[in-house]
């Protein structure tokens, strides 16, 4: 992968509390927007982007004196044991994806008796053609995530239609379709708040 940031990916389950008082992400987050990391990104329900200069910075932020604290008061936004981790290697600075109306976050691995290789080029053939597909935010990114190997395309929409579109018209319909043939894929379509 060309870009040499890391995305760490949160997912959870939102306790009762984040839902009744959502500036409760404010407290909690705060030690991370002091921390290294270049730029972060929340669902108000269920899932947080931190995209940070290197894996060094975050193996330091996990590390610090304060990550406990950190720890115990983003607890209090998340249902007990239901929050995953996981770093994503990106192609390509995710910015615009993340900042867009709409985010599609495609996660998936290929099916058993087809390469990866097979996969990224169906994902690149996409990439190329981005600029055929209305309403789409440039770039495209992909990556790989490093604790499961699964893939992750991250695209930036104006609005959940013009993805619906985007994939019923040549040269998206055929490669959509071929990587859904290939791959298991669980498409979301997110609207994250820059904090």
């Amino acid at each position: 992968m060309a870009n040499s940031q890391v995305v760490a990916y949160t997912t959870f389950i939102a306790s009762e509390a984040f839902l009744a008082d959502k500036s409760l992400v404010d407290k909690a987050l705060d030690y991370l927007k002091k921390r290294e990391g270049a730029l972060r990104y929340i669902s108000l329900s269920s899932r947080m982007f931190d995209v940070w200069e290197t894996y060094e910075v975050i193996d330091k932020t996990l590390k610090s004196a304060n990550f406990l604290g950190f720890m115990m008061t983003f607890n209090t936004l998340i249902e007990a044991g239901d929050c995953s981790w996981q770093h994503i290697d990106f192609d390509e600075d995710p910015f615009n994806a993340l900042g867009s109306p709409i985010t599609e976050l495609s996660i998936g691995r290929p099916k058993e008796g087809h390469p990866r290789e097979e996969l990224y080029s169906i994902v690149l053939q996409l990439k190329e053609n981005s600029s055929l597909y209305p309403g789409v935010h440039h770039p495209l990114t992909w990556g790989v995530v490093r604790q499961t190997s699964e893939f992750v395309l991250a695209i930036g929409w104006d609005s959940v239609q013009a993805h619906l579109n985007a994939i019923q018209v040549p040269p998206a319909k055929p490669l959509a379709a071929k990587l859904s043939d290939i791959s298991d894929l669980v498409v979301h379509h997110i609207i994250l708040y820059k904090i």
